[in-house]
């Protein structure tokens, strides 16, 4: 899930209304590049790969579509995943797991109950936010 709410932060930070960002399977791309076709990895993507392997970083974009977090672009290629945006529940679930302290109490809450689904995650991290306001308006 940290890679997911990488990805998440990402795409966020590198899309706009008339900006989007790409991921680049470099496993994909050593072929292109012996086929004669360049495509370098962004910036953003390197910053990644310092984190996460190729196929790790790779499907987990795969999975933020499949999960309708991030909005996908129709020209993907088999060699890169250009995304448009953030869907709706992409950015409501960002916006819960963002905050760094959150986002820790999320992830112990969730390794305390056993789950790493993307849904115990979405769970968790509505319930903290929503004990937070309470806190916060009972205070």
């Amino acid at each position: 899930m940290d890679c997911v709410r990488d990805i998440l932060l990402c795409v966020e930070e590198h899309t706009g209304l008339r900006k989007s960002c790409r991921f680049v399977d470099s496993n994909s791309s050593e072929i292109a590049e012996f086929l004669g076709i360049e495509e370098s990895l962004p910036d953003y993507q390197q910053d990644l790969l310092e984190k996460y392997d190729n196929d790790t970083l790779i499907y987990h974009v795969n999975y933020c579509i499949r999960a309708d977090l991030i909005i996908p672009l129709q020209a993907s290629d088999a060699n890169s995943i250009i995304i448009q945006d953030l869907t709706i529940s992409g950015h409501n679930f960002l916006c819960d797991i963002r905050e760094h302290q959150n986002w820790k109490t999320i992830k112990k809450i969730a390794g305390n109950i056993g789950s790493t689904s993307l849904s115990s995650f979405t769970s968790i991290a509505s319930d903290v936010i929503s004990n937070l306001i309470k806190t916060q308006i009972t205070g």
